[in-house]
């Protein structure tokens, strides 16, 4: 009877050690599984922002290149008309749209090429996912409570993903282009006196003025 209540202990410490460590490793599993998540929620909210803002830097250009043509179209059509002072007034407000494009141009320039290196990114992760295992046992990360998600619906996600970041990038190449062909050139080109001259040097001189105390008061 001792010998068999001895076997009998011997087999449990040995199954309970068994047991723990199969805890320990589904806690382990748990813990990888719950850190893979949450890098890949930052890395959806970080991409989801560089969207946004890409999309918004777009409209900021439309905006731009539309109120530079009607500035334009003011000055140009009713130049005749106007004195030298209504004149200077309009080639100052002419001098400002000219600037705000080529700001806007950089801008939409900075967000399109982060979306060309989060095209890259997804490109990447969506060929890892086709080449891992046999579609009929793909597995991709786990929801909270452990249990696996389809890799096939995370692939579907991501080529949604790329087919919108190819839209976007073909839009602000777009635009960009159209504010890079303008047939004006610049502001430059609408100079028509010696007066004008003078009101693009002072507006230049200006700039620079502002410029530079902001950046000693920064």
């Amino acid at each position: 009877m001792k010998k068999e209540a001895g076997v009998y202990r011997s087999w449990k410490m040995k199954k309970d050690v068994e047991v723990n460590k199969l805890l320990q490793n589904d806690r382990k599993r748990q813990f990888e599984i719950q850190k893979l998540q949450r890098a890949q929620e930052k890395q959806q909210a970080i991409l989801k922002r560089k969207s946004e803002e890409a999309a918004v830097a777009n409209k900021r250009l439309k905006e731009a290149l539309k109120k530079q043509a009607l500035v334009r179209n003011d000055r140009n059509n009713n130049f005749e008309r106007y004195d030298a002072s209504a004149n200077a007034t309009k080639l100052k407000t002419l001098l400002e749209q000219e600037l705000e494009v080529k700001v806007r141009v950089q801008e939409a320039k900075y967000h399109l090429k982060n979306l060309v290196e989060d095209r890259k990114t997804l490109s990447l992760e969506l060929r890892r996912l086709k080449n891992s295992d046999p579609p009929t046992k793909k597995r991709i990360t786990t929801d909270g409570d452990g249990s696996p998600k389809e890799v096939n619906i995370s692939i579907i996600k991501l080529t949604d993903e790329i087919n919108d970041r190819n839209v976007q990038i073909a839009t602000l190449q777009s635009e960009i282009q159209e504010a890079e062909n303008d047939k004006f050139k610049g502001c430059v080109e609408t100079i028509r006196s010696i007066n004008d001259s003078k009101v693009l040097l002072n507006f230049l001189i200006e700039k620079i003025r502002f410029l530079y105390f902001s950046y000693l008061n920064r």
